[in-house]
């Protein structure tokens, strides 16, 4: 049998009532086929875009956890150099005392 029916092939099955219910079978099985398909194809649209926004979120964290890091190290920084200025005032108060 032809995987496609012509119009008189169609004729000469529905006058065949085993070859009739064969055909509504087939025909509501690729329907549900279909429906499964198209609805597996939503779901995995669904899933992709979900994806996406999760790696967006990521991104945005990562971006703000370098910039934390970023002002963390120039706090840091300028911490030293308070230090170092310190020191540096504290001996030189000091070396003046003792010649």
């Amino acid at each position: 049998m032809s995987k496609y029916l012509t119009e008189s092939s169609l004729s000469r099955t529905l006058n065949h009532p085993l070859e009739e219910n064969k055909l509504l079978e087939q025909f509501l099985q690729s329907k549900q086929e279909r429906k499964l398909a198209e609805e597996e194809v939503r779901l995995l649209k669904n899933r992709i875009n979900l994806l996406q926004q999760e790696e967006l979120k990521a991104k945005k964290h990562i971006e703000e956890t370098k910039a934390k890091v970023q002002s963390i190290i120039e706090a840091k920084v300028r911490f030293q150099e308070k230090q170092l200025k310190r020191v540096e005032v504290y001996f030189s108060l000091n070396t003046n005392k003792y010649p």
